[in-house]
């Protein structure tokens, strides 16, 4: 019999939880390049957010993926951007990007909606992220359409940006 892992309901079955990627998940390690390799490899799929992974570098999410879960990101480089979208058909629900320090650039999101690779930042979804401490958007679309954000809570900016927003539509967005 399969056993559900706490938090996830039946019809969240069947994802991959990031753990399996070889991320350690204790939120202080930086695990950006196990987590943009697990991705790469397995394109498409229903990712498991099942821990707190930091991250030093964007994490890239390929198109038609689904990733949630109780965990979440920490941002160990306030000046680059947590999670990039840059296909189309991605939802993105239910954890936490939260920034440690403040950063000094702009441009940057906790999630990264980016148009500028063909094709891509098309027909998106955010839902429920909870995003705090970036230092320029909490969401940044960067071009692309059809991309929606719903009920996210974002808060807490911390870089000295007079133009920072919880949701930045910039380009041709």
């Amino acid at each position: 019999m399969l056993e559900i892992p706490q938090g996830l309901q039946r019809g969240d079955l069947p994802a991959l939880p990031l753990s399996l990627s070889g991320a350690v998940g204790d939120g202080v390690t930086d695990d950006t390049t196990a987590l943009n390799a697990f991705l790469t490899a397995n394109p498409g799929k229903r990712y498991y957010v099942d821990r707190t992974f930091a991250v030093s570098n964007v994490v890239t999410v390929p198109s038609s993926s689904e990733m949630f879960g109780p965990g979440g990101f920490v941002m160990l480089n306030p000046d680059v951007s947590c999670i990039r979208i840059i296909g189309s058909r991605v939802r993105l629900r239910d954890f936490t990007i939260t920034c440690a320090t403040a950063g000094t650039t702009a441009y940057i999101g906790g999630v990264l909606i980016d148009s500028s690779v063909s094709g891509g930042g098309t027909d998106n979804l955010v839902e429920r992220i909870q995003i705090s401490g970036v230092s320029w958007a909490g969401i940044l679309l960067w071009g692309g359409s059809r991309n929606r954000m719903i009920d996210c809570e974002i808060s807490g900016h911390r870089g000295t940006l007079q133009d920072s927003a919880g949701v930045c539509a910039y380009r041709d967005s």
